[in-house]
């Protein structure tokens, strides 16, 4: 996940590094990491490189450079203003996809995630219904670039079966993020077997129960009913690690690439990319 690699930017959890972005592919491919997963939020998101051509082609270049990938975009913009508002709010937000969605492309994106939970939790049958709506629009533009848009929500497994199925839109895939479920209280087996063939991409990390994120380990996170699931489901898409961070940033973050290996250790089976 974009800044896990650094200092955090204005203090905040998790936001573009604008200052320092780009030293991130370095330590990547020092760390043997194969993607970054870039971040679009609220926080001067017409500055954010993803947004111009000019900075755009510089992401390309490091791509190139460091041979570490983008695959994923995650839309945390889509937070403070919802997917699913109406009238000119929802032809603002489909102007500003469809521009990531022209850029993403071409550094090899395959999916953007856009983050249905906490304030923009789809927690209404109208706010579902304006989400496909909006969804809908912009299929024939995703289509033609072979981008996906990954929702993660916090929907039970049934719910968010639901919607998938209701929407039946080809193009619409699902960020799994493990550590928000734990949270949740949700069964891992119960939502593989609810919507497991429609997960496209999958964010690791842990949290308590009903509470904060947590140290890889030290939550409530099931790792060996997640990796169970994922050889069943021969998963093929991408991993992010969007694990908990102090201020620091890189230190903690190699610490617990070290426990997710010690981890993995356990399937020999499992591919991680």
């Amino acid at each position: 996940m974009q800044g896990r690699l650094l200092p955090k930017y204005k203090k905040l959890y998790q936001s573009h590094p604008y200052f320092n972005w780009k030293k991130e592919f370095k330590i990547a491919k020092q760390l043997k990491l194969k993607h970054i997963e870039f971040i679009f939020d609220n926080n001067l998101p017409h500055h954010n490189p993803l947004m111009s051509e000019k900075s755009n082609n510089e992401i390309l270049k490091l791509i190139k450079q460091y041979k570490v990938r983008v695959e994923n975009l995650c839309a945390d913009y889509f937070m403070e203003k919802p997917f699913y508002l109406s009238g000119q709010e929802s032809f603002e937000n489909i102007e500003t996809i469809k521009i990531l969605i022209e850029n993403g492309s071409k550094l090899g994106v395959k999916n953007i995630i856009i983050p249905c939970v906490d304030s923009s939790s789809l927690n209404s049958s109208l706010k579902k219904k304006n989400l496909i709506k909006n969804l809908t629009l912009i299929g024939k533009f995703l289509e033609k670039k072979k981008i996906s848009i990954s929702l993660e929500a916090d929907l039970s497994p049934i719910d968010f079966k639901k919607l998938l199925t209701d929407a039946n839109l080809p193009y619409l895939k699902v960020n799994y993020d493990v550590g928000n479920s734990a949270c949740l209280g949700y069964d891992i087996n119960e939502e593989f077997d609810s919507y497991g063939s429609f997960i496209s991409t999958i964010h690791i990390k842990d949290r308590l129960l009903n509470g904060k994120s947590v140290y890889l380990g030290k939550g409530n996170t099931n790792f060996n009913k997640l990796f169970n699931k994922i050889n069943e489901l021969n998963f093929k898409g991408a991993y992010t690690m969007q694990v908990y961070r102090d201020n620091d940033g890189l230190n903690i973050l190699k610490r617990q690439l070290i426990t997710l290996k010690k981890i993995l250790k356990n399937y020999e089976k499992f591919k991680y990319k």
